[in-house]
Order: C-alpha cells, then sequence, then structure tokens
C-alpha cells in the first residue's frame, strides 16, 4: 500500500485516509456547490477512453455517465466539454451500452438491497452476488479504518448503494436524455 511504502521511505508513521469513502460522486459536487467551488469539479478527468482528445471526455463511456449522472443528481449544470457532440451511430450503440449496463447494475443492487428489511439478510444478498464485497473490500476498510467498527463499515457501504440507486433513479431520464441531444446534433 502507498501508506506503508511512505512510511518506509520517510521512516516514520504516514496514512492516508479518503474523508469522502462512503459518499457518491453527487454527494461531493454537492460539497464543492455549496462552498463556491464547483468549478473544481470541471478540472477533473473522468473518462475510460485510452485515446485523449482535446477535450479529453469522450462524454459516452461509463465513467463519463456516471459524471454526468453525479452532476445532475447534485443540481448542477455540467460545463464539461466532451469531444464527442456529433456522435456516429456506433458511437450511439456504444453509448447505449454503457448506459444500459450502469441501469442494469442500478436495477441489480435495488433487487439485492429490496429483498428484505432486514440488515443482515441484504447484507448476505450483496455478498452473495459480490463476495469480494465481504472478504476483500470489508476486510481491508476494517484493517484501514480502525474507529470503524465491521457492521459500520457494512452499514456504511449499504447506505452508499442506496444513495447511489437513489440518485439514478431520480436522473436517469436526464442523462438518457443525452443520447436523444446526440441524436439531434446529426
Amino acid at each position: 500500500m502507498v501508506s506503508e511504502l511512505i512510511s518506509i521511505l520517510w521512516e516514520e508513521s504516514f496514512k492516508i485516509e479518503n474523508p469522502f469513502l462512503f459518499w457518491t460522486k453527487a454527494q461531493m459536487c454537492q460539497v464543492l456547490f455549496k462552498n463556491q467551488a464547483i468549478d473544481l469539479a470541471f478540472l477533473t478527468k473522468s473518462c475510460d477512453q485510452p485515446l485523449r482528445k482535446n477535450p479529453s471526455q469522450c462524454g459516452y463511456c461509463s465513467s463519463c455517465l456516471i459524471r454526468k449522472q453525479s452532476l445532475v443528481a447534485a443540481e448542477i449544470e455540467d460545463k464539461t466539454k466532451y469531444y464527442i457532440s456529433h456522435a456516429s451511430s456506433s458511437i450511439k450503440q456504444d453509448y447505449y451500452l454503457y448506459l444500459n449496463n450502469i441501469l442494469e447494475q442500478v436495477k441489480t443492487l435495488y433487487n439485492l438491497l429490496n429483498i428484505s428489511d432486514e440488515f443482515e439478510q441484504q447484507w448476505n444478498a450483496m455478498t452473495n452476488q459480490y463476495p469480494q464485497l465481504d472478504y476483500e473490500i470489508l476486510d481491508y476498510l476494517e484493517l484501514t479504518y480502525h474507529d470503524l467498527s465491521r457492521n459500520d463499515i457494512r452499514d456504511s457501504l449499504l447506505n452508499l448503494y442506496r444513495n447511489y440507486i437513489g440518485e439514478w433513479n431520480r436522473v436517469k431520464s436526464k442523462v438518457q436524455a443525452t443520447i436523444e441531444d446526440y441524436n439531434h446534433d446529426e
């Protein structure tokens, strides 16, 4: 881990902490908005595309879609310059594929979390679908964040997923409308 490497190199304890660990991107954007620092969001890069153009974000890969969703959910106008403004039909197919995959993930998470009102059953449903959540992620977070109990971490992770689902359900039609915008640009 980076913290351990720096601790060894500096010969003193060094720890990296993520204060936004259990926050969605939209929640982080809301903090920027409240602090009148939203321009910082437009200095960041999200794009998955290996070939960067200027501007350097495609606007249709999964990371760009999550960026769009986060800004819409935070009620922030997306001023990002995407390099695909006139989408070809093959790009639109990719766009729909990425978007449909995300929406399928949201649907899966929703179904898993709504299997029961009981926390333990929700957690079991999630970890049956995503075993690494219990055996890798939870173990790592428990070792890294000593001030949080295992149950606190599990609860925070489930709340993170609930927030993510809620955000997507509120704004998916607006994100989907960006496909229609591409259709009208041709």
